[in-house]
């Protein structure tokens, strides 16, 4: 019963949130997640430790008031939109911890077999149970592998790129992005969850990753485009920040077998 109540309340605090939108309409930014334009978005407020120093990651413009979609969301929309005859045909798309406005979009295109994964499927609706750094999947099996902010947490980065490269058929594509924190990754060996916040953000986060990550991918066979959120047509982003919070969700990797 009291988690009922629970699940009542925060549904109605989330509802009462996105109907707050209507103070933000205008026509200087657009959402490709909602179709939502407005004349600001709402700020993104926090810190986390840095390398074993507080950083303020404080910023404005970040999230839709509409949909909550966040800078990585909107840019992974956008390059989905601008680039969509990427998705012509029947394509066989996993999507690793998928996130719900991706989700939708994915679930109105009539052509596809379109699968969501996870370590832990209960978190998702008609998700399979798969590792990803040793997918039970056969060889060249899939067309397309969406994997958003997933890397990071998985402690055989490796050997999880070797896998995704593993079950991508020939032509297909992956379409992935880490927080980046600078050129160079920054990974600490044997350290404990403790100690990753402090160097990391977030104690279940493995790594700093780095644009170095683009090498990575190509040792394991991928060739890669790395686009960020100035490549992008749309006016879905507030191009003059440069947060902490705006530079590390700004890149994402497209990367071709």
């Amino acid at each position: 019963m009291i988690k009922y109540v629970y699940r009542m309340i925060k549904r109605f605090y989330k509802k009462m949130l996105r109907l707050n939108y209507v103070f933000y309409i205008g026509n200087k930014y657009s959402c490709p997640v909602c179709g939502g334009k407005f004349s600001h978005l709402k700020p993104f407020r926090g810190s986390y430790f840095i390398k074993g120093k507080e950083v303020d990651h404080h910023t404005p413009n970040c999230y839709c008031p509409k949909c909550f979609s966040g800078i990585r969301h909107r840019l992974v929309m956008g390059f989905l939109k601008e680039n969509n005859t990427l998705l012509l045909g029947k394509k066989r798309i996993l999507h690793f911890a998928p996130e719900e406005s991706i989700i939708n979009f994915f679930h109105n295109m009539k052509e596809i077999v379109y699968t969501i994964a996870d370590i832990d499927p209960r978190k998702y609706k008609n998700a399979v149970k798969l590792d990803i750094s040793n997918i039970e999947l056969k060889d060249k099996s899939i067309d397309v592998i969406v994997c958003v902010h997933v890397l990071e947490h998985i402690q055989e980065d490796i050997k999880a790129i070797q896998e995704l490269y593993r079950i991508l058929n020939d032509g297909g594509w992956l379409l992935l992005a880490v927080p980046i924190y600078g050129p160079k990754t920054f990974e600490l060996p044997n350290i404990t969850a403790d100690e990753r916040r402090l160097q990391y953000g977030i104690d279940d986060h493995m790594r700093l990753n780095g644009l170095d990550l683009k090498e990575k991918l190509e040792n394991s066979g991928f060739t890669v485009q790395i686009k960020t959120t100035h490549d992008l047509q749309g006016n879905y982003f507030d191009l003059s920040l440069s947060t902490p919070h705006s530079e590390s969700d700004k890149y994402l990797f497209f990367c071709t077998k």
